[in-house]
């Protein structure tokens, strides 16, 4: 997670003007989508606030606020641009 987190803020800063989809299957129950807030401690607090915190710093938003496995939203889809998709 730490050389991912790396890598965003490098591409976005490179980017700028770019929009950026960031997808796939970070399997961290931990997180609250619709309020991007920790609640569990599946895994380590410093996984999840390092991938909070690189959201934020390229102004994403992760889309997928519903459940993708039980009660957990483990499938992200994350962009800079979120009005630019229109179903997820």
């Amino acid at each position: 997670m730490e050389e991912l987190t790396k890598a965003i803020p490098k591409l976005h800063q490179c980017n700028a003007e770019s929009t950026l989809w960031i997808a796939g299957d970070a399997n961290l129950p931990d997180i609250d989508w619709t309020t991007n807030a920790i609640i569990g401690n599946t895994c380590e607090s410093k996984t999840n606030q390092i991938l909070l915190d690189t959201i934020a710093d390229i102004d994403g938003e992760q889309l997928v606020k519903f459940p993708t496995k039980g009660n957990n939203t483990l499938d992200l889809f994350i962009s800079n641009r979120p009005t630019l998709a229109e179903k997820i």
